[in-house]
């Protein structure tokens, strides 16, 4: 290659943005969650559930993997053990949470970094949690009745995340009957009320959107690690466990489960 096609390559436009990623809908809540920290410099551990979209929110003392599995068995304790999805970076990959895993039978989803369209839904509803809890952060008010606020709200299409999840309405600081925070819960229309939701998230998303090719180990390919820095060379050494993803050696480093995105093939 000429230096000045390689330097092309190097500094080359992103990839044309693919289509949204669907996770299969669980079949019952808290069956598999999203996992992630927020409000930095208070850090906290926030748990989502993929169905009923329900929250946990747990202060921590550090972000090291002793104080995060010190509060994920606290919340298992009250909800059960599921699934777990992260991106995969530290804590997640220590040798410690991996063994926690293994010890409380946690099946751990690793969904890439930057890039949030490999987990569709789950994904605005963590961001949108975020985005509510660092505004009321700053603004000084209590963190726990903004969560409690989340949690009742109900969409126009499906109950309330802890309806969902709890199989009843939560007494707030509005007055209400007995009889209205009696246990109800309808899944099956959660379910149906998400597929649909999906499909019309697919339509807009997906406007501008393409499949791009399949690579293959032993593949030459220009990669990003991070999305604002200059394309690098690296070999595709496995295929990823999660779709599209691949695990791709850059010189003396392994960088673990790039999209393909992130990923394109050296002229």
């Amino acid at each position: 290659m000429c230096p000045n096609a390689k330097f092309a390559q190097k500094y080359q436009r992103e990839n044309q943005k693919e289509i949204l990623i669907n996770p299969e809908i669980p079949g019952r809540p808290w069956q598999k969650v999203a996992c992630d920290f927020c409000l930095k410099g208070k850090e906290h551990l926030l748990m989502i559930d993929y169905l009923s979209k329900y929250a946990e929110l747990k202060p921590l003392n550090s972000t090291t993997a002793q104080s995060a599995i010190t509060v994920m068995k606290s919340i298992y304790a009250t909800h059960g053990i599921p699934e777990l999805v992260s991106d995969g970076g530290s804590p997640y990959n220590s040798n410690l949470m991996m063994n926690f895993f293994r010890e409380w039978r946690i099946k751990h989803h690793v969904t890439p970094p930057h890039f949030p369209r490999a987990n569709g839904q789950i994904e605005r509803a963590v961001q949108t949690v975020k985005n509510s809890l660092t505004k009321a952060a700053e603004q000084g008010k209590d963190l726990y009745v903004v969560l409690l606020d989340y949690r009742i709200q109900p969409a126009k299409d499906m109950p309330s995340p802890a309806e969902l999840l709890m199989g009843r309405k939560l007494r707030t600081f509005l007055p209400s009957h007995p009889g209205q925070l009696k246990p109800t819960s309808d899944v099956e229309r959660a379910r149906e009320a998400l597929r649909k939701r999906q499909i019309i998230q697919n339509k807009y998303a997906n406007k501008h959107a393409t499949v791009l090719p399949v690579l293959h180990q032993n593949a030459k390919v220009w990669f990003k690690h991070k999305m604002k820095e200059p394309w690098k060379q690296g070999t595709i050494i496995q295929v990823g466990s999660q779709p599209r993803s691949y695990i791709i050696k850059g010189g003396w480093r392994c960088f673990q489960e790039k999209q393909i995105s992130h990923l394109t093939r050296q002229h």
